[in-house]
């Protein structure tokens, strides 16, 4: 299947191979938002849609970098609501899979090695992110929070040395996980390799994580406070 993007990012230098790139995924069609509508498209008490606010901070955070949105139900509307400059890839069939084959179609772009995954539906402010930027360059890692996400969440669990060991629903007395991870050179590939196996395609991409760390990752696990999950309408009242 051939990838669809459109509105062209800025060309990346390929002999950085650690220039940051960033995918933030946003095709899913929000049912639990109710009347809200789309929540990509939903106005934050700063004016900007939270789509729009992730990718502002993430570009001025992270200069230079190169961002990519993957988007589905009401692409195009979507796509028009974007006033920065970062590159679409479209999930057209976003309705029978899931973030793991959204990962696979954005996967032949990217070049780094060096790859922030992060969710469309969590809040953050620019404090949170500089503390991120540590992580950047130097080891995979896994982002958790202990507050600000759903009950029903996935959690991660932590060895002695405080890298991932497993990562599944409702782990007792674990984190929860931010929906954000950092993948860096041999467990980037790793990552890419997973994802490209047409059988590992209906898999979560938590089950994902977990077949990296299985194959010999070591991913760190940090805790980031401040995180906020929107899922339901409610989510938003809490900003």
């Amino acid at each position: 299947m051939k990838n669809r993007y459109t509105v062209p990012a800025k060309k990346i230098n390929k002999t950085n191979s650690k220039l940051l790139e960033i995918v933030i995924f946003a095709a899913g069609a929000s049912e639990r938002m109710g009347r809200l509508g789309d929540k990509q498209l939903i106005v934050l008490p700063n004016g900007k849609t939270l789509l729009n606010h992730q990718i502002e901070i993430l570009s001025k955070l992270y200069n230079p970098c190169d961002i990519f949105v993957v988007v589905g139900h009401n692409h195009q509307k979507i796509i028009d609501s974007v006033n920065h400059n970062v590159r679409f890839v479209i999930n057209e069939k976003y309705n029978e899979t899931n973030i793991t084959h959204s990962m696979y179609l954005t996967g032949s772009l990217l070049k780094s090695k060096s790859l922030l995954v992060v969710y469309g539906d969590i809040y953050f402010d620019h404090l949170l992110y500089k503390e991120i930027r540590n992580v950047i360059n130097e080891q995979s890692t896994i982002f958790t929070s202990q507050t600000g996400m759903h009950k029903e969440t996935v959690c991660v669990r932590r060895n002695k040395n405080d890298n991932l060991s497993y990562i599944c629903y409702d782990l007792k007395d674990c984190p929860s996980w931010s929906n954000m991870i950092y993948v860096l050179d041999d467990d980037w590939e790793i990552m890419q390799n997973l994802c490209i196996e047409p059988k590992q395609h209906n898999k979560l991409f938590f089950e994902i994580i977990n077949g990296m760390v299985d194959l010999g990752c070591k991913i760190q696990s940090v805790e980031l406070p401040g995180i906020k999950e929107i899922d339901e309408s409610k989510d938003f009242k809490k900003l």
